[in-house]
């Protein structure tokens, strides 16, 4: 019984810790890409062509 709580003892801590660290890690290591669309809606509003004066690199449907 004192080995099932010292098991315990240890495995919560590091549980919390893994599931901080993913956390963390998918938090800064997504894709940011939303800037590029507020150049391409600037280019847009110039009357500039979007793949033409611009490389933005979704293609369309």
């Amino acid at each position: 019984m004192k080995n099932d709580k010292l098991i315990l003892w240890f495995l919560i801590p590091i549980l919390i810790f893994a599931i901080a660290g993913a956390f963390a890690m998918s938090m800064t290591t997504s894709l940011v890409d939303e800037h590029m669309y507020i150049s391409a809606s600037v280019f847009v509003a110039q009357d500039q062509e979007l793949y033409k004066d611009f490389a933005f690199l979704q293609v369309p449907y």
